[in-house]
């Protein structure tokens, strides 16, 4: 069984997004993840949540990221494969802004 990052992409900004919302439309996407969740079953470790723009941290001074990653979940499964059917017509891609996912396998540390 393998751990996976579930990275959220998309162009808009996920707080304008959101805040841009009826009551009735967050609602209804809420729903999505629910149902998608469900789904899940014991495969979605963790739902994770939204993230706002943060910083880009390097060798050169700190500055505005310009990472698209608007969110993340974490789930297990027996492969790369079987996640990314899990993940297919998932409620994400009803985000506006060009929305994409990206699945990373967690890997061992050598010697821990």
């Amino acid at each position: 069984m393998g751990k996976f990052l579930v990275l959220y992409s998309a162009e808009a900004d996920s707080l304008q997004t959101m805040s841009a919302m009826t009551p009735e439309q967050s609602a209804a996407g809420m729903a999505l993840w629910q149902s998608w969740a469900e789904a899940c079953g014991p495969a979605l470790v963790d739902l994770g949540a939204p993230l706002g723009s943060g910083n880009h941290v390097g060798a050169s001074p700190a500055a505005p990221s310009a990472s698209q990653v608007c969110g993340y979940s974490v789930m297990e499964a027996d492969s790369l494969e079987d996640v990314t059917r899990m993940l297919e017509g998932h409620p994400h891609f009803h985000t506006p802004g060009n929305p994409s996912i990206d699945v990373l396998p967690y890997m061992a540390i050598p010697g821990m």
